[in-house]
């Protein structure tokens, strides 16, 4: 049997020469069918794989070595096979082991890291993020303290401009959360498939609640603070304020 793996359009009959090695005899064996073969570590190379019984086998080698062992466990044992895989392997410094439960593992442990570095950058790109907005929000607040002493003294209310100026905080935390759909998914499903290429499984799922929680939290910071920053100068009266601004 020829497998996919490398083998994709041999047809069946075929006979393909191959030459054992150690004693440079050639042989040929006939393709009879094809079938699907999962690729890993222990197949790779140009070559088409075949699978063929141990009775060819010992036809063209008597003693032939085994070059890999692929073990399929029950559902639910899988963690004893690989004990019992240790067992068997830990004597022998030149037989390599290959698990999925290990490399699971080995991928949660990156995952982990990956998630911690992932805070750490986002509470610093957010911590410069919030200080940007409020050093922005208040110039934007000091530079218009006229426009404000004008509106308080042709009727406005201080709760009137306050609303004014928590609602431009609103619409910049509206661009922000379009931003992070946008770019920010964006840059997430590139990442993801580059680790995707390189550990060669996963899957995408998209952070929902963690952008809930972020979109949240900024919205919070950005009708918040710039009432509370027009609060703290517009505390003297309406003439002092104009007096001021002039």
């Amino acid at each position: 049997m020829v497998t996919d793996i490398n083998g994709n359009g041999i047809p069946i009959g075929v006979q393909i020469p191959f030459t054992v090695i150690n004693n440079n005899k050639s042989y040929k064996v006939k393709i009879g069918g094809q079938m699907t073969f999962e690729r890993d570590a222990m197949n790779s190379g140009a070559a088409p794989w075949l699978i063929v019984s141990n009775n060819v086998i010992n036809k063209y080698h008597s003693d032939a070595v085994i070059y890999s062992i692929k073990i399929n466990a029950q559902k639910g044992k899988e963690q004893d096979v690989l004990n019992e895989v240790k067992l068997l392997t830990s004597g022998d410094s030149s037989i390599s082991r290959t698990s999925k439960i290990e490399q699971a593992k080995a991928f949660a442990d990156l995952k982990q890291s990956f998630s911690n570095l992932s805070i750490v950058i986002i509470i610093i790109l957010s911590s410069i993020g919030v200080l940007n907005f409020i050093n922005t929000i208040l110039v934007s607040i000091v530079s218009r303290k006229q426009e404000f002493a004008v509106l308080a003294s042709i009727g406005a209310t201080k709760k009137q401009i306050k609303w004014l100026i928590t609602f431009e905080g609103i619409w910049f935390a509206l661009i922000a959360f379009v931003l992070t759909l946008i770019v920010g998914s964006g840059i997430s499903y590139l990442v993801f498939n580059i680790l995707h290429e390189y550990i060669g499984y996963g899957v995408f799922r998209y952070p929902v609640t963690s952008l809930i929680i972020y979109s949240g939290v900024v919205l919070l910071i950005c009708s918040i603070f710039p009432g509370l920053l027009y609060k703290s100068i517009s505390r003297s009266s309406v003439i002092e304020q104009l007096r001021q601004a002039e």
